[in-house]
């Protein structure tokens, strides 16, 4: 009897975080074999019959939802508003070892964030304009590689420092 009603509570509580965390028409299919299974194994007449699906899949498939995005990136950049020669000029001497990266920036950004480098630190993906996000977040940009970039605040020359999350499993 103690067996059972464990096994309907932890079958409650799965459903209940699963119905939290993902879309409904997502969880509908996970939750039904969850608790197929876990009234097969409560029958022992049905007892020899194997689950579809267990409760820590139940719960990795519930944890993996593709609406959850970790992704997150440090940059910084050098903001010309007018100039679109001047960033290919700046650009060209910061890759010939010229000038430094945050020495550019705090000589020729029009951002406030000049006064530290360039550097805008973390942030994640829909913080910043769309052209700037893409950028940032496109996998086939490198780190540490400068790469100019037009938005409405006018032509940024952009170095992603870092970038995590993401990840997803093949």
């Amino acid at each position: 009897c103690a067996c059972v009603w464990a096994t309907m509570t932890c079958s409650l509580v799965t459903i209940i975080v699963i119905a939290l965390l993902q879309p409904a028409a997502a969880f509908v299919q996970p939750v039904a074999l969850h608790a197929r299974a876990h009234f097969m194994m409560a029958s022992p007449a049905r007892a020899l019959a194997a689950p579809e699906m267990g409760i820590m899949d139940t719960l990795k498939n519930a944890f993996s939802n593709q609406f959850f995005d970790d992704r997150e990136a440090k940059a910084s950049h050098i903001l010309f508003k007018t100039d679109e020669s001047m960033a290919v000029d700046v650009k060209e001497d910061i890759e010939a070892g010229k000038i430094s990266f945050a020495d550019a920036a705090a000589k020729y950004s029009s951002c406030p964030s000049s006064a530290r480098g360039g550097a805008l630190g973390s942030f994640t993906p829909g913080r910043m304009v769309p052209e700037f996000d893409r950028l940032v977040f496109d996998p086939k940009t490198e780190i540490n590689k400068i790469y100019p970039v037009k938005t409405t605040f006018g032509t940024h020359l952009v170095k992603v420092t870092a970038r995590t999350g993401g990840e997803k499993e093949a």
